[in-house]
């Protein structure tokens, strides 16, 4: 390779320099914000002598729709709070106890309580009009149809 001819190449690699430092950036910038409201939300937390509980979620991809299940236990539909946007689904509530109790009679304690927040990063874009959520037996179930042509493909490609 000629002195001219990788100065080109070098040229074209940082010429695309710019876009990609944004793209980073942008995404640098999101991540320090949620790091920043997670840690704000857990000093709270610690502050207030809130044990904090998150549920276990799925995420389950088929063709045509994600499928998001969280175990709630205990958590009432009106304490619920499901919302999309353009690349998650957030999952907010409480579980409130029901009584205030002394410790004296327990042996052992260890249901948590309290609010709690999930956000999970969706792997395709969903058509949220569509999106559907049901809550039955402690469990939450959120049915995200994709976005009609944006399903995956395979295409084999000739090798000349």
């Amino acid at each position: 390779m000629g002195d001219k001819d990788k100065a080109i190449t070098e040229r074209s690699i940082w010429s695309r320099w710019p876009d990609v430092r944004s793209y980073w950036g942008r995404e640098f910038d999101r991540l320090d914000r949620e790091m920043g409201r997670l840690s704000r939300a857990l000093v709270t937390e610690r502050e207030a002598g809130i044990e904090a509980w998150s549920p276990q979620v799925d995420l389950k991809e088929t063709d045509e729709t994600l499928t998001l299940t969280a175990s709630v236990p205990g958590v009432p539909r009106e304490n619920l709070e499901v919302a999309i946007d353009d690349e998650s689904i957030e999952v907010k509530g409480e579980r409130k106890e029901e009584k205030e109790t002394t410790e004296k009679g327990y042996h052992v304690k260890e249901q948590s309580y309290g609010s709690f927040y999930r956000r999970i990063t969706l792997p395709a874009p969903i058509d949220a009009e569509k999106a559907t959520a049901d809550l039955k037996d402690g469990v939450l179930t959120v049915t995200l149809p994709k976005r009609p042509g944006t399903t995956p493909r395979t295409v084999k490609i000739p090798i000349n």
